[in-house]
């Protein structure tokens, strides 16, 4: 099941960044099929996030959030920390990072602020290099919202920075844009 779901998963994001929306959506779903029908908890929590990421760039926030919930259900950070190999960065900063911006944009911004202090410490404590620049990345569009500017001139260029110097292209382009 989790072979399948993996394979699954590069189709999507394939699709997903490409914007062929409808396409990555209905992958999402049959990744959450398959998931269902072999009741592997591995695979159930990677469904949960591709739709977490599908619910969240389509803006419907409140199906993201509930993504995330199980997300949290079945994250288990000595089973799940080795997939932030094939995925590239910790799935429960994905869920942290998204469900700030998600409360947020329900303005549910003590939660927001909350959730992305969880994912600051989490990408710290977890001590994985790409996961805590993405976080710091991520999370700055939260300060762009809020108008924190000074806080974005204070850690984006340094995550800037250290991106470059790692090889990490999507969180240096992130931060620029930023």
């Amino acid at each position: 099941v989790t072979e399948r779901i993996w394979v699954i998963w590069g189709a999507w994001v394939y699709q997903q960044v490409h914007g062929q929306i409808g396409e990555s959506q209905s992958k999402a779903r049959r990744a959450m099929e398959i998931a269902q029908e072999g009741g592997s908890d591995d695979a159930l929590l990677v469904a949960h996030v591709m739709l977490l990421q599908a619910a969240f760039y389509e803006g419907r926030w409140k199906d993201a959030l509930e993504h995330g919930a199980q997300i949290e259900r079945f994250y288990d950070a000595e089973i799940h920390g080795p997939l932030r190999d094939a995925y590239s960065l910790d799935l429960m900063v994905v869920w942290y990072v998204h469900g700030c911006q998600a409360h947020w944009m329900l303005g549910n911004f003590q939660q927001a602020d909350e959730m992305r202090a969880r994912a600051r410490a989490f990408s710290e404590e977890i001590d994985h290099m790409y996961s805590r620049l993405w976080v710091s990345v991520w999370s700055a569009n939260l300060d762009l919202l809020n108008g924190d500017f000074a806080h974005i001139q204070k850690t984006v260029p340094a995550a800037i920075q250290s991106s470059e110097t790692h090889g990490f292209d999507y969180t240096a382009r992130l931060g620029n844009m930023i």
